[in-house]
């Protein structure tokens, strides 16, 4: 625990992926960190496959969850406002937002 630190964490691969606001970022970042106790100071962003940070805490993406799946790891939240669901290939590190021909929706994942 932090002082200050809002976090939600879900676990997956061997790695707990946490969306966080250290570091007194405007909005939630997408960190990891080895799922094992006392990892605090290994937290680390999540990059892109280019070494970019997929989710870098900045004003104008909001993470709102991430689901960790077998092969990907999807990540809803806003970008402008706008709800936006992305897709992070954890093998290639390969970032894709899902995109729709209307200028204005609503996205987000379900339960079956």
């Amino acid at each position: 625990r932090r002082t200050k630190v809002l976090y939600e964490v879900e676990h997956g691969h061997g790695n707990w992926w946490i969306w966080t606001n250290v570091d007194s970022s405007p909005n939630m970042k997408l960190m990891k960190a080895p799922a094992k106790a006392n990892c605090g100071n290994e937290w680390a962003l999540v990059l892109d496959s280019e070494g970019n940070a997929a989710f870098d805490g900045s004003i104008e993406t909001a993470l709102d969850s991430v689901t960790t799946l077998q092969s990907h790891v999807v990540v809803e939240g806003r970008y402008g406002g706008i709800p936006r669901v992305w897709i992070y290939d954890i093998a290639s590190k390969k970032l894709e937002r899902l995109e729709f021909d209307e200028p204005a929706h609503d996205v987000g994942m379900a339960a079956q």
